[in-house]
C-alpha cells in the first residue's frame, strides 16, 4: 500500500507537470539526512530528514533505498535495517518530499559484516606522515611535546603509537618553513606549492576562514569521501559547515567546537562594587538562574555604573567631565555581534544565503549598544582583549571583545595589579526562553587540510591520500575512545577547560553549561558572530573603504549613535551594509 501511494504521487506529479509546465528536475541536497553512515549487518537505524530551506510548510517525506537487497527502510518512519554487506560501493537512502517530489535528499550508507569490526589496516611501508604547524604551536597537536597541555595527553600518546604500529608508519609534527609561520605568507606558500604541484607536508594546519581561497584555487583535496569512510562522525556539525565549499568537505577538525570570543567581567572590581552594593549579583549567577537576557544586561550595566559613581564619585559618574570608570569597554561592533549571537537566528545564514542584520532581534541588540554608548556607560576608547587597559586596570567592569584564547589567568597588569577573570555567556534575546537557547559558533582556527602534490613514490600502492587520512583520523578516534572509557577523564577535561577560562565558581559553571549545550548539538555555525571571518575579509574587497565587521558595521554604528539615521534598519539600508555582506557570504560559502 505504501509503495502504491508513492507511485500515485509520482504519477500525479508527472501528470501535473505535463499539463501545466516544464518537468521539474530533482533538487538533491535540499533535504539533509541525519543518521549513521556506517552500519553492520543486523543493525537498525532511524534516519531523520531535515529540510535545508525554511519555505516548506509540509515537511513529511517518503523514505526509499537504492538497493533493498542490502538495506530496507520503512517509507514512513525512516527506520532502516541493514541486510547485506555493501563494501565500499555503499547503498543510498533517499528522502523525498511528499508535497514536492522533486525535493530530495540522499545519504550513502556503508554496511559491513560483523567480523569486520577490526579492519585490516593498510601497510604504509615506513612512510612518515608529516603535519605542518606554527613553530610556537607544535605542542597544540604533538602529545609528546612538553608544551602539550591537553588532559588527553596520555591517551593520545598511546593512540599515536598504536596507529604507527598498525599502519607501519611514523607521524611527526613539523614547523612551517621560516617566513610561512602565519597569515598571508603562509597562504602564499601553500598556493605556490600547489602551483608547482608539490608539497612538503601531508597535512597543513589552516583556519577555516581560508578554505575558500585554497579550495577555489584547487590547492587542497576534497576530503568528503574520506570522511564518509573513516571520519566516524568525529567532527562537530559546525566544523563540517565551516569546512565545506561548493558542497565538498575540505577539512578535518576532530572534536567539539567551542566559544571563541566572549564576554568577561573583572572579578576584583566586582568584589569592590559588592562592598558598596551588597545586592549586586555576579553576572554568571544571573545566567545560571535563567535571567540573563538583553534587557537584564542593560539593567545590569546601569546598576554597575550607578555603583561606580557611589564608589568613585564623579570619576564613576556617567557623562561627567572627569569620568574614568565605565560599566564596559571593548568594541561596539563585537558587543552587537555578541548580543546578536544567542538569539537562535544567525547573522549569516549560510544555507539560505541570507544576512540577518535588520531583524527585530538584531535591532534590539543595536538599540542596546546605542544606549550604552550615548549614555556613557561604555568607554568610548575601544580596544581588544585582556590588553584593554581600562578593563585590566579595573576601570571597566565588562570587556565586550575578549578571546578565550587570549586569557592568561593570574595575569599581572602593567601597574602590578592581579586580574581575575569572570566569564558570562552573551545574553540571549528577550523572547528566547533559557531552555531554548542555542549557541552561535565560528569555524575552526586549526583544521587539517591535505595539499595536492604530495609524492608517495616508493612506499607501495597502499600509501595514498585516503590511507594517510585514515591513519590520522584513527589517532583521534582511538584517543576519544580511551577518554570515553574513563568518565573521570572526560569530566576532568571539561573542568580543566573551565578552570582555564574563568576564576569564579559561577563563571566556571556557566562555561560548563555552554559546553554542554554544544555537546548536545544546541549550536549553529555563524561566521559573522565571530570577528576576523571570511565574510568579513571578502567584504573588504567588495566595499569601498569598509571592511571587516569591526569597520563595516562600525561605520553604521557611528552614524546611528550620532542620530544621523532614525532607526538601525534605516542606517543599514542607507549604507548598503546588508548587500555588501550578502555578496561576500555567497562568494565565501557556495552551497
Amino acid at each position: 500500500m505504501k509503495k502504491l501511494i508513492l507511485v500515485l504521487i509520482i504519477v500525479l506529479g508527472f501528470i501535473l507537470v505535463g499539463c501545466e509546465g516544464p518537468k521539474l528536475s530533482p533538487i538533491f541536497n535540499s533535504i539533509t539526512i541525519n543518521g549513521s553512515q556506517k552500519l553492520y549487518i543486523g543493525d537498525e537505524e532511524t534516519y531523520e530528514a531535515i529540510f535545508n530551506l525554511d519555505n516548506y510548510s509540509n515537511k513529511e517525506v517518503i523514505w526509499s533505498s537504492s538497493d533493498e537487497t542490502k538495506l530496507i527502510i520503512d517509507q514512513e518512519t525512516g527506520v532502516a535495517s541493514a541486510l547485506n554487506e555493501t563494501k565500499e560501493e555503499g547503498v543510498f537512502v533517499y528522502a523525498t518530499s511528499i508535497d514536492q517530489p522533486n525535493i530530495k535528499g540522499s545519504k550513502k550508507i556503508f554496511i559491513y559484516k560483523p567480523e569486520s569490526y577490526e579492519p585490516v589496516y593498510p601497510d604504509l611501508q615506513g612512510y612518515t606522515i608529516t603535519i605542518a604547524h606554527s613553530l610556537m604551536n607544535l605542542g597544540d597537536i604533538d602529545p609528546f611535546s612538553n608544551l602539550y597541555g591537553g588532559s588527553d595527553k596520555i591517551a593520545k600518546q598511546e593512540a599515536w603509537r598504536e596507529v604507527e604500529k598498525d599502519f607501519n608508519c611514523k607521524i611527526e609534527v613539523k614547523p612551517y618553513p621560516s617566513g610561512a609561520e602565519w597569515g598571508p605568507s603562509r597562504w602564499d606558500y601553500i598556493l605556490a606549492q600547489a602551483e608547482n604541484k608539490t608539497s612538503d607536508f601531508d597535512f597543513l594546519i589552516v583556519p577555516d576562514s581560508q578554505i575558500y581561497h585554497f579550495a577555489s584555487a584547487k590547492a587542497i583535496m576534497s576530503l568528503e569521501d574520506f570522511y564518509v569512510l573513516h571520519g566516524n562522525n568525529m567532527m562537530d556539525k559546525t566544523f563540517i559547515e565551516s569546512g565545506t565549499y561548493e558542497n565538498e568537505l575540505y577539512t578535518f577538525a576532530p572534536g567539539l567546537n567551542n566559544i571563541y570570543y566572549a564576554l568577561y567581567y573583572n572579578i576584583i572590581l566586582f568584589n569592590k562594587l559588592k562592598e558598596v552594593n551588597p545586592n549586586l549579583i555576579e553576572p554568571a549567577q544571573i545566567f545560571l538562574d535563567g535571567n540573563w537576557t538583553h534587557s537584564k544586561f542593560l539593567e545590569y550595566c546601569i546598576e554597575v555604573q550607578d555603583t561606580l559613581a557611589l564608589l568613585y564619585g564623579d570619576k564613576g559618574t556617567a557623562g561627567s567631565e572627569t569620568q574614568e570608570y565605565y560599566a564596559l569597554t571593548g568594541w561596539d561592533t563585537y558587543l552587537w555581534a555578541g548580543l546578536s549571537s544567542n538569539v537562535n537566528e544567525p547573522i549569516s545564514d549560510i544555507k539560505n544565503s541570507k544576512v540577518n542584520i535588520i531583524t527585530n532581534q538584531k535591532e534590539q541588540a543595536a538599540n542596546i549598544v546605542k544606549e550604552l554608548y550615548t549614555k556613557h556607560y561604555a568607554n568610548p576608547q575601544q580596544s581588544l582583549g585582556y590588553s584593554a587597559y581600562s578593563w585590566s586596570y579595573g576601570e571597566a567592569f565588562f570587556n565586550t571583545a575578549m578571546s578565550l584564547r587570549d586569557v592568561h589567568l593570574g595575569n599581572i597588569d602593567d601597574i602590578g595589579n592581579k586580574v581575575e577573570y569572570g566569564y558570562v555567556p552573551w545574553p540571549r534575546a528577550n523572547d528566547i526562553a533559557f531552555e531554548d537557547m542555542q549557541v552561535a559558533l565560528g569555524g575552526s582556527g586549526n583544521s587539517f587540510v591535505m595539499p595536492i602534490g604530495r609524492n608517495y613514490e616508493g612506499y607501495g600502492e597502499e600509501c595514498n591520500p585516503e590511507n594517510i587520512y585514515w591513519a590520522l583520523t584513527e589517532v583521534y578516534r582511538r584517543t576519544m575512545g580511551k577518554m570515553n572509557e574513563d568518565d573521570s577523564l572526560t569530566e576532568s577535561k571539561v573542568q580543566y577547560n573551565a578552570n582555564k577560562v574563568a576564576e569564579s565558581e559561577a563563571s566556571q559553571n556557566a562555561y560548563i553549561y555552554i559546553n554542554n549545550l554544544i555537546r548536545l548539538g544546541n549550536a549553529y555555525f555563524d561566521p559573522l558572530s565571530q570577528p576576523g571571518n571570511l565574510i568579513d575579509s571578502l567584504s573588504q574587497q567588495l566595499s569601498t573603504g569598509n571592511s571587516y565587521i569591526n569597520t563595516t558595521i562600525k561605520g553604521g554604528f557611528k552614524k546611528y549613535i550620532n542620530d544621523e539615521y532614525a532607526t538601525w534598519k534605516e542606517t543599514v539600508e542607507a549604507m548598503g551594509l546588508e548587500d555588501i555582506l550578502k555578496e561576500a557570504l555567497e562568494k565565501a560559502f557556495k552551497y
